[in-house]
């Protein structure tokens, strides 16, 4: 998580400092960058379609993703270019993110 913070030169301590996140209200653990959380989705739609460029993603951010948990991106075409994906955490049986992708993709 660091290099990812980093990256995205966030300076947000709940993502470095577990301290901070459980003073917050998150627990002892930090919190995934939310731009991180969006790459793994985007990384799915760009494996099940290579060489095609997305227009356009609405993102609906509705949880966290803690150090430490595991994953599952899931997909859906729902249309003319349009595929619907999610980010969960199996664990909690939450939902973290909704994505919907449109325009460029070949289907």
């Amino acid at each position: 998580m660091i290099a990812w913070v980093e990256a995205l030169r966030d300076d947000n301590p709940i993502h470095r400092d577990p301290a901070t996140s459980a003073a917050l209200g998150f627990g002892p653990r930090t919190v995934n960058p939310g731009p991180t959380n969006l790459a793994y989705v985007l990384n799915m739609i760009a494996q099940a379609f290579p060489g095609d460029h997305p227009c356009r993603l609405e993102a609906r951010f509705l949880g966290n993703v803690l150090a430490g948990d595991d994953v599952a991106v899931s997909g859906r075409c729902i249309g003319d270019g349009q595929v619907e994906a999610r980010l969960t955490v199996p664990a909690r049986g939450e939902t973290v993110l909704d994505v919907v992708v449109t325009g460029g993709l070949v289907i």
